[in-house]
């Protein structure tokens, strides 16, 4: 029979976007109004079940926070008969199981708790209608892959989909390494992923990596909300993304070739934002935000000399004693204290969060001001200190 389903994944409810006008702003495009506006599409689509693949509160000291917000929309969501299928992610693996007892509503469902497979069933109008494999994370870290317990027999009779968070073609990840190739052997008809920010399929369309609902800062670009998935009686699933992040981040180039004053300029930049802001301004739930980060390309002075083959230029020479120079060390090494240990301090702080990032893009998000520090430490795993807003 047919379903039409929503899945989401990656909220992190107690996060708001960053580089906002005002906290206001922020706090009206929060993870936690996101999180009532999936509830509230959830119903007005008369949804028959709602997916959440992780992550879904930005970590366990977001607890309290969380709980209230969470269990208002799950018992929305229950009043309206829609049963909404969970698992854990690295970031709340000790939040869903509270809220479990606490919430006993047999229309929220934990799928595979403390990290071991399991298998339900969703029925419709008391038949069963659609078979869901899944498998929380037991603990932050998990350096294994999960699929290599994966040993779920599938009834033919029903659709299958399969509910996983974890890190896809990253094999030294600390958070559950799963290749495509494990995905892509599968008879599931779709894996729904969390754990990454940009919505993509992978492995052949095998497995949709949903995204974070509400874009939350630069490094988050592009398109961003729930997917609804049509499930037919041929077991067909079908995907529409709902762009409902009310912040959109982007990156506009303007070409410098051919400009040479400033109102070349001007113009030039103009034409590139207006044509940027209407690709996604007459989308039908348009964002109230358009954070745009502008790259000017073109031959600069440097370019030219290090083209020439000079490995150092010297742009301007001053005194150490001048009072309006600004020095500052950019690199430090922390001795005496365990990584671990580092790292329980730093999340802990109330004012910052830690956002684990590709090491590539650190100097650049650095550059944005979107993080006060980087954190580098022995295992290979990249942080960056995020103030809260």
């Amino acid at each position: 029979m047919p379903l039409k389903l929503l899945a989401t994944a990656d909220i992190h409810i107690g996060r708001r976007p960053t580089r906002l006008p005002t906290t206001e702003d922020a706090r009206r495009c929060s993870a936690a109004a996101m999180w009532d506006t999936i509830v509230q599409t959830a119903i007005t689509q008369k949804i028959d079940a709602l997916i959440l693949a992780g992550d879904i509160v930005e970590s366990d000291n977001q607890y309290y926070e969380a709980l209230g917000r969470l269990e208002t929309g799950l018992k929305r969501l229950s009043e309206q008969g829609i049963h909404t299928y969970a698992v854990s992610g690295n970031h709340d693996f000790e939040v869903f199981p509270r809220i479990i007892e606490s919430l006993d509503d047999d229309h929220f469902h934990l799928v595979g708790q403390g990290g071991s497979w399991e298998s339900v069933q969703h029925l419709h109008e008391g038949e069963p209608a659609l078979q869901i494999h899944g498998w929380s994370f037991p603990s932050r870290y998990v350096e294994c892959s999960p699929m290599d317990s994966y040993t779920l027999p599938r009834d033919t009779s029903l659709p299958t989909l399969g509910i996983l968070h974890g890190d896809v073609d990253v094999s030294n990840s600390r958070y559950a390494p799963i290749s495509t190739r494990q995905l892509e052997e599968t008879d599931t008809d779709l894996w729904i992923m969390g754990h990454v920010h940009d919505a993509k399929p992978m492995g052949q369309n095998k497995a949709l990596y949903t995204g974070s609902p509400q874009a939350l800062d630069p490094g988050e670009q592009g398109n961003h909300g729930p997917w609804l998935l049509h499930i037919g009686d041929d077991q067909k699933i079908t995907r529409e993304q709902l762009v409902l992040s009310r912040v959109h981040y982007d990156t506009v180039t303007v070409s410098l070739d051919g400009v040479d004053t400033l109102d070349e300029f001007d113009r030039a930049l103009g034409e590139k934002t207006v044509s940027a802001v209407k690709d996604f301004a007459t989308q039908p739930s348009p964002p109230e935000f358009a954070i745009l980060r502008v790259v000017l390309d073109g031959a600069t002075r440097t370019q030219a000399f290090r083209k020439l083959g000079y490995p150092s230029i010297v742009v301007q020479v001053v005194s150490p004693q001048d009072g309006n120079l600004e020095l500052r060390a950019w690199h430090h090494a922390v001795t005496g204290i365990e990584s671990e240990t580092l790292m329980e301090c730093l999340s802990k702080n109330d004012s910052y969060y830690l956002k684990e990032v590709d090491p590539g893009d650190m100097q650049q998000q650095l550059d944005l001001g979107d993080a006060v520090a980087a954190v580098d430490i022995p295992d290979g795993d990249n942080y960056l200190v995020c103030p809260r807003e």
